[in-house]
């Protein structure tokens, strides 16, 4: 299932899991783990630098923890933006996650650079 399919659907992500590749300690694959479906998993394509979306890990996929994109579990997706720099490669991913109350938002922001995932928790600077 699609995230656009899973923002319509409003079920509850129950685990993100992180991965790393052997003798690499960055994040190189992330799946996102919703109610009664399969995963939804975003890696690196280690060949171009870009996100790249697949069905299953890439081979020798090392579990790692990423303590921060917890705060997502339990929230629905309300929003997500595959984002494209001004060459043309899918390198950056955005997602906001709310809660049934529509109060409880969590939004992260997935960038690849020389061949790792880096996190970023986005804030509301002004309401």
């Amino acid at each position: 299932m699609s995230l656009t399919a899973l923002s319509r659907s409003k079920k509850a992500l129950l685990k993100v899991s992180c991965y790393t590749a052997e003798n690499f300690p960055y994040v190189t694959a992330i799946a996102f783990h919703f109610q009664e479906e399969a995963a939804v998993i975003l890696a690196v394509d280690e060949d171009t630098d870009t996100l790249i979306w697949l069905s299953s890990l890439p081979q020798k996929s090392i579990p790692m923890q990423v303590p921060v994109l917890e705060k997502a579990v339990g929230l629905c997706v309300a929003w997500s933006w595959e984002m494209t720099n001004n060459q043309g490669y899918f390198d950056a991913f955005q997602i906001e996650f709310i809660g049934s109350d529509f109060q409880n938002s969590f939004i992260v922001q997935l960038k690849v650079a020389a061949s790792r995932i880096e996190l970023f928790k986005l804030v509301r600077i002004e309401k």
